[in-house]
């Protein structure tokens, strides 16, 4: 008892971390008082059998709604103490790719890939609804293979969430939805699990927000924006009232060249976003 992986657990020098992956699967590190975020990454790059990472990163909640990236430099465990508002941490895609090529690690893929679904679904993607209900099929063909109508169906698929939430609000819209994607996976034949997710990542890279990841905050006349980085640059969105009150986003964009502190911004935007929460 106490003991895991060759550490003695009784020993104050060391702690264990519950990270949550993107299969929503708990992965609890053993960590040193001293480990360092970067520690905690390799830590989860060993028992992901890959030899680097590239595009993933890890964050925590400082609210119940709002998360913070952690500082890979800086000691993991002080962080969270400061911090956290729970001693849990959330792996993540931190950089994302233009030319979805790029990702010839299966288990790279595969993460990333989950971590698109995850955001189309929760809505923070946004598409059209013929594009949602196509991912969707790859989605099918990417977690089951080829299209079997015993295995596969609107019954069998009740628990299994597929789409944007706000598409499926309407019982008997979503059932009509599920057939058209069933359809389109019937379609799939023949597709490897390995490209239904390729093309599942190219599908969802064309929807709004994707790259993109904003803080808010007030610009010098103390009005609200929004304040995010994506693949081309810095975007600033301001809300603007219409005469009939629907607020309006309005997007400027300033390409990554004229900057050289995009890292120091990204974590100040993090502290004031914090801030303003408390």
């Amino acid at each position: 008892m106490g003991k895991r992986g060759g550490y003695n657990l009784n020993d104050c020098n060391f702690y264990i971390l519950a990270v949550q992956m993107l299969d929503s699967s708990i992965l609890q590190c053993t960590l040193k008082i001293a480990s360092t975020g970067e520690d905690c990454m390799q830590y989860i790059m060993q028992k992901l059998e890959q030899q680097r990472n590239l595009y993933f990163g890890l964050k925590y909640k400082c609210s119940p709604t709002v998360y913070r990236w952690i500082d890979f430099r800086k000691p993991l465990k002080k962080q969270l103490m400061k911090h956290a508002y729970e001693f849990k941490l959330y792996f993540s895609v931190m950089f994302y790719v233009s030319n979805p090529e790029l990702l010839s690690n299966s288990t790279e893929r595969y993460c990333y890939y989950l971590q698109l679904k995850s955001d189309i679904i929760t809505g923070r993607l946004f598409g059209p609804p013929e594009k949602s209900i196509l991912c969707a099929s790859y989605s099918l063909q990417a977690e089951f293979g080829d299209y079997d109508p015993l295995k596969q169906n609107e019954e069998s698929l009740r628990n299994f969430t597929l789409l944007p939430l706000h598409m499926t609000k309407s019982a008997q819209i979503l059932e009509g939805i599920v057939k058209q994607a069933l359809h389109g996976h019937e379609q799939l034949k023949g597709m490897s699990q390995a490209d239904a997710e390729l093309a599942y990542i190219k599908e969802a890279k064309n929807f709004d927000g994707y790259g993109e990841e904003y803080f808010s905050g007030h610009d010098e006349e103390k009005a609200e924006i929004f304040l995010g980085y994506c693949l081309s640059g810095i975007v600033v969105k301001r809300i603007q009232s219409s005469p009939t009150s629907c607020a309006l986003l309005i997007s400027l964009k300033c390409p990554f060249p004229k900057l050289q502190t995009l890292g120091i911004l990204n974590f100040e935007m993090e502290r004031n976003q914090e801030n303003n929460v408390q």
